[in-house]
């Protein structure tokens, strides 16, 4: 079972890119007010949990919007577990960040394995909603998103 529905969402906000200093992108702007109305620099901020919640969002996927859109390893308890080897385009990966049991994390959305990477696609990746490499060695968790009415999605 893949998402291309949110890959496809994704991709079309593909080369949005941070603003360094006072001024901001707006559609980052946006979504980071959402969930923060006060904030005003987007380059102050990790958003990656910000980018993955706006797409889940937009087609109808499980969020984080209930426990803390903010925070990446949050993403962690939606969805189904996947394991490394069982991973699909679509899916969420989070990745550890500094330490293992640091708080921080990072997660986007998977597209391929490639060597001892994975390439994912997701915002705040360079300051940027683009595709990256991530090592293997940082994977933490694979999830697979429930639609809103509780179904996986279908091929």
């Amino acid at each position: 079972m893949l998402n291309p529905a949110i890959i496809y969402c994704a991709i079309q906000y593909a080369g949005i890119t941070e603003v360094q200093g006072p001024k901001s992108d707006p559609t980052i702007l946006r979504w980071i007010n959402r969930f923060m109305p006060d904030w005003t620099d987007d380059s102050s901020l990790a958003w990656c949990s910000i980018f993955a919640n706006i797409v889940a969002d937009e087609v109808g996927a499980e969020t984080t919007l209930q426990l803390n859109p903010m925070v990446a390893k949050d993403w962690r308890h939606v969805g189904e577990p996947v394991a490394l080897d069982d991973l699909q385009r679509g899916d969420i990966v989070i990745f550890h960040r500094g330490e293992p049991t640091d708080w921080r994390g990072h997660v986007a959305f998977f597209m391929r394995r490639n060597g001892p990477n994975l390439t994912v696609f997701g915002g705040n990746q360079s300051n940027a909603v683009r595709q990256s490499n991530y090592p293997v060695s940082r994977f933490m968790a694979g999830r697979r998103l429930r639609m809103d009415d509780g179904a996986y999605p279908k091929n």
